[in-house]
């Protein structure tokens, strides 16, 4: 993992068990290729985060928020 923002994630996704999922870089917004369905995509599987930010080492992180994420 060799962004900032890679580690990040895959912190998130295995030091505290947060599924997150990938923004387009610079955004706000799901990236629409690595997870057509938004949120709905989200994981905390190390091999799924690491393939995303493989693919996109700069996507901006997004946590789930949903209500059986248990963040809110």
């Amino acid at each position: 993992m060799s962004t900032p923002l890679a580690r990040a994630a895959l912190g998130y996704a295995t030091k505290l068990r947060r599924r997150v999922f990938p923004l387009g870089p610079w955004s706000k917004l799901p990236d629409g290729e690595l997870c057509p369905h938004g949120w709905h995509d989200a994981s905390a599987d190390a091999e799924q985060v690491r393939a995303w930010w493989t693919a996109r080492p700069h996507a901006n992180i997004a946590l789930e928020c949903s209500p059986r994420s248990g963040l809110l």
